[in-house]
């Protein structure tokens, strides 16, 4: 997967008309490819699993599952893909769960063409690096005795100049592909005091955080940071702001 490669796109929607026009619309764009369809949030999870497409275009209404909770399997299942999620309604609280869900885009029907093409893009160019990390393949991991933990390990750190530009989607995603991918431990640290919204978008509402950190002090061991640390139904563990 390259910066060059065309945006690979997987369009769920349970009306053929719909799922159609999409494609119709897309296909004038060089740089963008539609790659499979599915008309079930199942089968649009399993194709997701199977073709790692860059964008899911997703239907919030399906007759199977809804919009959230195929967007909250294919985020856990193919980390890699971008879900944008597409609604007739523009209800607020439509628009929190799909975020919480994991999608990164939230378009109301009927959408003008300029800017449907616009999110696809944009949720790509953010959506890469999580893709190219999740669609590596991993070479065998070395043997780790018992009793003696592997304590080599590597930080990652996912920066930004200012708000609004992915950096937990990235994060987030990231952190899920590295574990589904390598099978290792991989913690996930929030150190946004001031903004951070790791818990948000990871459905945390009950987890320890910096504060807690801080109020131990000189007593803090790696013991009782294993007790501080909440794991995630991904795998992940996370240290919250």
């Amino acid at each position: 997967m390259t910066s060059s490669s065309p945006i690979r796109v997987l369009i769920v929607d349970d009306v053929p008309e719909s799922r159609d026009n999409i494609e119709r619309l897309l296909r004038f764009e060089p740089d963008i490819q539609v790659v499979g369809k599915a008309s079930r949030g199942q089968e649009g999870v399993e194709l997701a699993v199977r073709l790692q497409p860059t964008v899911v275009l997703m239907d919030m209404t399906l007759p199977d599952m809804d919009g959230v909770q195929a967007t909250l399997a294919i985020t856990a299942q193919a980390p890699g893909s971008a879900v944008i999620m597409l609604s007739v309604q523009s209800d607020p609280e439509l628009l929190r769960q799909a975020m919480l869900a994991g999608a990164r885009e939230f378009l109301v029907k009927p959408f003008r063409f300029e800017e449907l093409i616009e999110a696809v893009r944009r949720v790509a160019q953010l959506a890469r690096p999580v893709q190219m990390v999740a669609m590596t393949p991993v070479p065998g991991a070395p043997v780790v005795e018992a009793g003696r933990p592997d304590r080599d390990g590597n930080v990652i750190a996912v920066l930004g100049t200012k708000g609004g530009v992915g950096r937990t989607f990235l994060a987030t995603n990231l952190a899920i592909a590295l574990r589904q991918r390598t099978g290792k431990r991989v913690v996930l640290v929030d150190t946004d005091m001031a903004f951070g919204d790791v818990a948000v978008v990871m459905n945390v509402t009950k987890a320890k955080t910096w504060t807690d950190v801080a109020q131990l002090g000189s007593s803090l061991d790696q013991e009782v940071l294993e007790e501080i640390l909440t794991t995630h139904s991904s795998g992940v563990q996370l240290l919250l702001a």
